[in-house]
Order: structure tokens, then sequence, then C-alpha cells
């Protein structure tokens, strides 16, 4: 985009950088990718095997929150995921 820093990019390659987020334990990141597409108002992955990771790595964070109220931010976030 202009002057923000942010790259629009296809379906495909926002699929490979939420998953390669999750794989690397880093949740937040594939929710900010997730998050900017929603914004742009570009089709949330369509792809299940990718809406099933973001909701397990929002699980897995929920169980590692250090506190009850980011656990149930990140449970919230996988409710999200099929709004």
């Amino acid at each position: 985009g202009e002057g923000g820093g942010s790259l629009e990019v296809d379906a495909l390659t926002r699929n490979s950088l939420i998953r390669h987020y999750l794989r690397a334990g880093r949740p937040e990141g594939a929710f900010r990718v997730f998050s900017e597409a929603r914004r742009r108002g570009q089709t949330p992955p369509a792809n299940l095997k990718v809406l099933a990771a973001l909701a397990e790595g929002c699980s897995a964070a929920s169980e590692v929150a250090e506190t009850e109220e980011e656990g149930r931010r990140w449970m919230g976030r996988a409710l999200e995921l099929y709004a």
C-alpha cells in the first residue's frame, strides 16, 4: 500500500504467511495477516485447513496465556474466524 509499508498479497501467499507464522509459534503474526486481509475486504481464507490451523493456534496460545483474560481473548479470536 502507499506509505503504509504493507503489501497486498494474493490468497495463496496470504495462506502461506499465516501457516508460516503458526508453525513458528507466532499466532499474533498470523492474525495480523488475517485481520489485515479482512480490513481490506479481501476474502478470508476459504481453505478449511488454514482456518483450522488458525483455530489451533488460538487454542495453543490460550493454553500458555499468562493471564485468564489473555486466554479468553485468544479463544474469542477462534470464534471470530467462523463469524
